[in-house]
């Protein structure tokens, strides 16, 4: 689909969309509650509804209610399930000798899982650290409390937290098996088909997120994500008990994820951060060390921000950005600038380097432990205690900076607008468009809780994309327009977007009649100080680069073609629909 739009002096107001980085959050953190929660402002983006969908084929339910909101029903693990995948994984933990992993088939409590294990896979495969040995299922005797029957409420609150004792015979330990529950009613196969489509955050936050539930999982990409960075982060999951296979746009997993350390590259992308955050508390904890040169590490804050709205304790130590949230006694520990973060949940225990796994979810309602964060940004260590996420009952998802900038950069050409639903104080990086808009000459205030927006005069400057890639296209796009010389710098993360944006956004302003040039990961934009030429601008199948070139209109002196305009769908269907009622 193309749009032509051309230029026209923008007036009135617009509620912007809510953002979808908060929403991939708080949909996981929801899905993994004590009990239901009730969402305003979930929005139908391409990869909201991804996530959406994915976290449903994993057992959560989501149900539409008038008014905006969701009513988001958790996955359960043990107890009252109302959802998940077919079949049951019972993971032998470290306390005692044994570290393999085996597979029964469904059932409801321990012994009818050992007993459906027995018909369907005959031998429970008991790994020793000194002697590997295999041992007939039906040879092995359950404990539960340490009795073999479960009467009494606080054993069968145990059952249902699915800890399970058993002890091979002649093994001289007992062995403590943890195991999770799993459900056939919803007719989920042996493997959770999870389409992440075009989402790098569904991908990458519910890779280790489904591990920790003990999902065998085919994540299905489409588009550039494939060759979008991973396989570092799938070595680091893979030493921590599960097995990925990456095959061109599918990524098998299998086992269950266990809790420990986890290095992980940083620089690469905060998502691997994120994603590790929301699952480890699924697992009882684990450290997470994402290195000194950490980027994005505002993004961490936003996924520390609602953890701590979920019942989290976060406690930051050191520098995580400069949009850090007000502690509020929920704790996670996060050491953004040097990559470390730890988190400690459920039965896990740093003792000596070593966790011992517990039950990371009790019934409905119930956790084991509260869930603490504690978060050295400084050095990137994050370390992650205490297991669950307990729902605050009713939450809202903020504005999206990111997709406000374009009607930012477009009044500044042209226009006088109120851009409402944005928080000044929000964790998101992008917010940081209102003083790089200013220190260029833009005028930008705030009148009765609406951001205002005027036409503007732009002087050259120099940006550091380093945090704040997703913005980087619309601010070149400003930097064009301007007055002398602009320099991007650290722009190197653009090239493995959904296109290469930093060349993306070097035609599209070569195109308009401004001059660029590109050294090494530095864009040097000499602006035109006035008005582009009309053009057709190549959309790139890029959501960010359509908007872009939509704002381009408002600063040209003819019509501005956009091929691809659909592609807007993936973070704001509405977009061009909203720029309309601006043009009234």
């Amino acid at each position: 689909m193309d749009r032509i739009i051309k230029n026209t002096f923008l007036r009135g107001s617009v509620s912007v969309i809510s953002s979808k980085s908060a929403a991939h959050r708080v949909m996981i953190c929801a899905a993994a509650a004590d009990k239901k929660t009730r969402v305003y402002g979930l929005n139908n983006s391409a990869d909201v509804v991804a996530t959406r969908q994915c976290l449903t084929a994993l057992g959560a339910e989501f149900k539409d209610e008038s008014g905006g909101y969701c009513t988001v029903t958790p996955i359960r693990f043990g107890g009252n399930p109302t959802g998940g995948f077919s079949n049951r994984s019972i993971t032998a933990s470290s306390r005692a000798n044994i570290t393999s992993v085996s597979k029964g088939e469904n059932g409801r409590n321990a012994e009818n899982a050992i007993a459906s294990a027995q018909a369907g896979i005959k031998t429970l495969e008991a790994v020793f650290i000194n002697s590997p040995q295999s041992f007939p299922i039906s040879d092995l005797r359950i404990k539960e409390n340490g009795r073999t029957n479960a009467d009494s409420e606080t054993e069968e609150r145990a059952r249902s937290s699915g800890i399970v004792n058993i002890t091979p015979p002649n093994a001289g330990a007992e062995t403590e098996i943890s195991e999770r529950e799993n459900n056939t009613e919803n007719g989920c196969g042996a493997s959770v088909i999870l389409n992440c489509r075009e989402s790098g955050s569904t991908l990458r936050f519910l890779l280790p997120f489904a591990a920790a539930l003990g999902a065998d999982a085919e994540f299905r990409t489409e588009g550039r994500l494939s060759e979008r960075p991973i396989y570092g982060f799938i070595g680091a999951l893979e030493k921590n008990g599960v097995k990925i296979v990456k095959n061109g746009g599918v990524v098998s997993l299998r086992g269950v994820l266990s809790g420990g350390k986890f290095a992980v590259d940083g620089s690469v992308s905060s998502q691997f951060v994120s994603g590790l955050l929301m699952a480890l508390p699924c697992v009882g904890g684990g450290v997470i060390d994402a290195g000194k040169n950490a980027e994005s590490r505002g993004y961490v804050d936003i996924t520390l921000g609602i953890m701590e709205k979920f019942g989290v304790k976060i406690v930051r130590g050191g520098d995580l950005s400069d949009c850090a949230r007000k502690n509020t006694g929920k704790s996670v520990a996060a050491d953004g600038k040097n990559g470390d973060y730890t988190v400690n949940g459920g039965g896990f225990n740093l003792r000596g380097g070593n966790f011992e796994a517990g039950p990371a979810f009790e019934g409905e309602g119930k956790n084991n432990a509260e869930c603490s964060v504690v978060a050295d940004g400084r050095n990137g260590i994050y370390t992650v205690s205490g297991s669950g996420f307990r729902s605050p009952g009713e939450i809202s998802i903020e504005g999206d900076w990111s997709n406000a900038a374009f009607f930012i950069v477009a009044a500044i050409f042209n226009g006088n607008i109120i851009l409402n639903n944005l928080d000044l104080n929000s964790a998101q990086p992008d917010r940081e468009i209102v003083n790089i808009i200013r220190r260029m000459g833009g005028k930008i205030s705030l009148k009765n809780g609406g951001v205002v927006v005027k036409k503007s005069a732009l002087e050259g400057t120099e940006i550091d994309a380093q945090g704040i890639p997703d913005i980087i296209p619309v601010l070149s796009l400003a930097a064009g327009a301007a007055k002398g010389r602009t320099t991007v710098v650290n722009a190197g993360r653009l090239r493995i977007k959904e296109c290469d944006r930093l060349r993306a956004s070097a035609d599209m302003l070569n195109a308009l009649g401004a001059k660029t040039e590109i050294l090494g990961d530095t864009l040097v934009i000499d602006g035109i100080g006035g008005r582009f030429r009309g053009a057709v601008l190549d959309g790139h199948n890029d959501h960010r680069m359509v908007m872009c070139a939509a704002a381009a209109a408002f600063n040209s002196d003819g019509p501005i073609e956009i091929t691809g305009a659909e592609a807007v769908g993936k973070s704001y269907p509405d977009f061009f629909e909203d720029l309309e009622k601006l043009t009234k």
